[in-house]
C-alpha cells in the first residue's frame, strides 16, 4: 500500500478545491506510475467531472480523450448518465484502448467490455470500503480479468487532526 499525505488549511477540508485535490492525489500518482496504460491509446473517462485528465495528453502519450459526465456544469464531451440508453447507443460503434471509471462504476459493465479494444485496459478506482462492501470485485470479474491492483492510503492533515482515506485501483483486461 502506498501512503500519500495531503495538508489542508483549518476548516477547509470539506470544501472545493480541497475535496478535488484530495480525490486527485492518488489518481495523479497512479497515472504517473502506469504510463503504459495510456501510451498510444484512446481514452474514455466515465464520470469525468472537469476532465482534468484531458490536459495530461502530452505527458501520458494517449492519442485521444473523451469524457462523459451527467453534470452539465463540467461541459463534458458527452452529457449523459452512463447507465442510460443514450450513452449505450453512443458507444455502439466506438472503441477505446483505455476506459477509466474513477470513483464511479456503471451498472452495466458489458457496455464497457464491448467498447474496450482487445488489448485495452479497464481501470476502476474506488474507496476500499466501498470496493469491499459493494462486491465491486465480483461485479468486475464477470466482465474482465483483473491483472493488477494498487492500494493507496491518503493521510489528510488539517491542523492537528488527521483523517485516513483508502482507495484502490483495479487494472483489468478483456478475458
Amino acid at each position: 500500500m502506498k501512503k500519500l499525505i495531503y495538508v489542508a488549511e483549518q476548516g477547509q477540508i470539506h470544501q472545493e478545491p480541497n475535496r478535488s485535490a484530495i480525490n486527485r492525489l492518488d489518481q495523479i500518482d497512479f497515472f504517473q506510475e502506469h504510463p503504459e496504460l495510456f501510451k498510444g491509446k484512446s481514452v474514455l473517462e466515465l464520470g469525468c467531472g472537469d476532465a482534468y485528465l484531458r490536459y495530461w495528453q502530452e505527458k501520458l502519450g494517449y492519442t485521444s480523450y473523451f469524457g462523459v459526465d451527467k453534470d452539465p456544469r463540467f461541459n463534458p464531451d458527452l452529457l449523459a448518465d452512463f447507465n442510460n440508453d443514450h450513452f449505450k447507443g453512443f458507444l455502439e460503434d466506438k472503441s477505446f484502448g483505455l476506459v477509466l471509471a474513477l470513483q464511479v462504476l456503471p451498472g452495466d459493465l458489458s457496455v464497457m467490455e464491448k467498447c474496450l479494444e482487445q488489448d485495452g485496459h479497464f481501470v476502476h478506482q474506488s474507496g476500499t470500503f466501498m470496493y469491499a462492501s459493494k462486491n465491486v470485485e465480483e461485479m468486475i470479474r464477470r466482465h474482465f480479468k483483473i491483472v493488477g491492483k494498487q492500494e493507496y492510503e491518503i493521510i489528510v492533515k488539517e491542523g492537528v487532526e488527521e483523517t485516513e482515506l483508502n482507495n484502490v485501483f483495479v487494472i483489468c483486461k478483456k478475458p
